[in-house]
């Protein structure tokens, strides 16, 4: 019993952190329920940042 509440609060807290880094929540909680230590991967993981593209001269040929 005590297994499965560790498990839930593992998943919770690697939703949350995947979903404030722009991850898969689904597959965090998944990984950080099964892998508590998944959660020290996750947490020095960095955010998916998108790139611009730079078209302040128009489209380059």
């Amino acid at each position: 019993m005590i297994f499965i509440v560790i498990a839930l609060v593992a998943g919770l807290i690697g939703g949350f952190m995947a979903s404030a880094k722009g991850k898969n929540v689904f597959l965090w909680f998944i990984l950080c329920g099964l892998f508590p230590i998944a959660i020290v991967f996750l947490a020095f993981m960095k955010a998916e940042v998108a790139q611009q593209s730079n078209t302040e001269g128009g489209p380059t040929v």
